[in-house]
């Protein structure tokens, strides 16, 4: 297994409040400040922190996270904590610890294009982070069980979240039906009222 060294620390404030986020790149990244122009990072230890891309930022609080960018298309994982997703079409979305998501350029709707949240395959997503690893093989295989620990049942979690996106799903279109029907019932009162204003006329001759 290959280690990369690309530790950075950003020191966050001074004195007491000061916290420390630590960074690991992958050989290719472009990181400016807190702008991912290009590859994969892992943040750690990030108790309140924000990464910028081209197509929305990431929020995390408390929590430890993966990025991989390339071209056209931004992929995220929360490993820990709160992480939240605020897309350029000024959308929030929320990523339990455990699930991953992509999203990407502004279509001709003016939303980002964006995958449904999934949770992490997690044989693959072991060999992306154990890429840009720093430390020792023990404790990396020591973090990862800790942390696939901490995800608990993701299967019964996946299934409470879409059950909650369909209610989310069926309730505005409820919403949207009430608004319709709300609208039509309101031109239907103003035709009443012109129809009865020309009657009224009408006889008035």
């Amino acid at each position: 297994m290959r280690c990369v060294l690309g530790l950075i620390l950003l020191i966050i404030g001074t004195g007491l409040s000061a916290r420390a986020v630590e960074i690991l790149k992958s050989p290719d990244a472009l990181l400016w400040k807190q702008d991912l122009l290009q590859g994969s990072v892992w943040v750690r230890n990030a108790k309140k922190y924000t990464l910028n891309t081209p197509y929305g930022s990431v929020q995390a609080n408390r929590g430890d996270f993966y990025i991989h960018y390339e071209p056209q298309k931004v992929t995220v994982v929360n490993n820990l904590g709160r992480l939240q997703v605020h897309l350029k079409d000024g959308r929030i979305v929320e990523v339990p610890p455990g699930f991953e998501m992509w999203f990407s350029e502004i279509q001709e709707d003016k939303k980002n294009r964006m995958g449904v949240i999934r949770p992490v395959n997690t044989q693959e997503y072991i060999v992306n982070l154990g890429k840009i690893w720093t430390g020792s093989l023990a404790s990396f295989k020591k973090e990862m069980l800790e942390m696939e620990e901490s995800w608990g049942d993701r299967t019964r979690l996946a299934s409470r979240y879409y059950k909650s996106l369909v209610e989310r799903e069926i309730a505005s279109v409820e919403k949207e039906k009430q608004e319709q029907d709300e609208i039509k019932r309101k031109e239907q009162e103003r035709r009443e009222a012109n129809r009865r204003l020309l009657f009224h006329k009408a006889f008035e001759r």
